[in-house]
């Protein structure tokens, strides 16, 4: 690139620069927001309020693990490479078909997945958050979609979007808590009618369909890989997150809700330095570095907490054990990556080219690394194979 192309493309991520941390700013002030009025409405530490991020969590996590890797890893960069509206089209009415099956097959299974995550609540705790966890898995789908929209408009150059669109969520759930409020909403499980059962689980999911809502309007626009710099947040991210999901092995909801309010603080703080202090395009690596930093912290406090409760583990235990879920998991990705490369050539990027690609490299992952967790002894996996073994009669 020339200087004077130089020259014209630092004005544009100067202002997307500012344009994304205004949107993360107000992004975690609406969610510490949230954050209030659902321990106003719910009760900090109460029996409905772990019913209620429990139910919630699970349409996250069973998208993760159906879909949200595949998305990443496979159907994403084949989007951007190729980023046609036709190709587009194709690929939302792929992750539509897909997720509708999933959010189907999870509901009949619902009181199961509930007893899975949830073993210790009790039997009115257990029938609420099934009844929440059944309105809430169809964000299944709101997230599949809001993703492949993302991809969309930051692979065109909308950056500053989809960092709009969990707003958009934080404020119909504090709609949702107020209004519950309004009409005599209590801290009690056995207290709650149909209609405040009703109103907390529309509107729940609600906020998730305005985000996706939000990316949909935004349009598809043109663009470049501006957001890369982004990837230095993403292990201090995932580890809080990981760790966040040990207090909900706890039963307890409140301490994440107050790391969590720690996190936003952090990151509020965060953009708004980056948007005063950094010029230029260099804002977009401040805003990146600012939500390392966030996610450092709440990884960094977190992991206290819990040690703080549990004691100290097997920390040589763990290492050799990730030392060697990493290779496996590396080795099975570099064959799906192999896969891929092998079959579009053949095959093409169509709907039906990406589904036998998805399905391809898929299989290949499913085969190959509890093979390659037998080679390398994984403990956990073995006794996880072991578990789902059919027992004798």
């Amino acid at each position: 690139m020339n200087k004077p192309e130089n020259a014209a493309e630092q004005p544009r991520l100067a202002k997307a620069g500012r344009a994304m941390a205004l949107a993360t700013l107000v992004s975690r002030i609406t969610g510490f927001g949230r954050t209030l009025a659902l321990v106003a409405a719910l009760g900090l530490g109460s029996r409905l309020l772990d019913a209620h991020t429990v139910a919630n969590t699970l349409p996250n996590s069973i998208y993760d693990v159906v879909l949200g890797g595949a998305l990443a890893g496979v159907l994403v960069p084949l989007l951007v490479r190729h980023g046609d509206e036709m190709f587009a089209q194709r690929l939302l009415s792929l992750i539509v078909y897909c997720l509708g099956i999933t959010i189907a097959v999870t509901m009949l299974f619902a009181p199961q997945i509930v007893d899975l995550c949830a073993p210790g609540f009790t039997p009115d705790q257990r029938q609420l958050a099934i009844t929440f966890t059944r309105f809430f898995l169809p964000q299944i789908l709101f997230y599949g979609a809001g993703t492949a929209l993302a991809a969309v408009l930051n692979a065109r150059g909308r950056m500053a979007s989809p960092m709009w669109a969990p707003v958009a969520n934080n404020l119909v759930v504090i709609a949702t808590a107020v209004a519950y409020l309004a009409i005599g909403g209590g801290h009690r499980v056995e207290e709650l009618t149909s209609a405040q059962t009703l109103l907390l689980s529309v509107g729940t999911t609600a906020g998730v369909a305005a985000q996706m809502l939000l990316l949909a309007f935004a349009g598809r626009a043109a663009a470049r890989r501006d957001l890369s710099v982004y990837g230095l947040a993403l292990v201090p991210f995932c580890g809080y997150q990981i760790m966040i999901r040990g207090f909900y092995a706890l039963q307890d909801t409140r301490t994440p809700a107050l790391i969590g309010v720690l996190v936003s603080a952090v990151t509020a703080i965060s953009a708004w330095a980056a948007a005063a202090i950094v010029p230029g395009p260099g804002m977009l690596v401040a805003l990146a570095a600012g939500y390392a930093l966030a996610g450092t912290v709440g990884l960094l406090t977190a992991a206290i907490v819990l040690r703080s409760r549990l004691g100290r583990v097997d920390g040589h235990r763990l290492l050799s054990t990730h030392t060697r879920t990493a290779i496996a998991a590396a080795g099975t990705g570099f064959t799906a990556i192999a896969i891929t490369h092998a079959l579009v050539p053949a095959i093409g990027t169509g709907w039906s080219g990406s589904l036998v690609i998805l399905l391809a490299a898929g299989a290949a992952g499913c085969a190959l690394y509890p093979l390659a967790g037998r080679l390398l002894r994984i403990t956990e996996l073995r006794v996880l194979l072991s578990a789902l073994r059919p027992t004798s009669a």
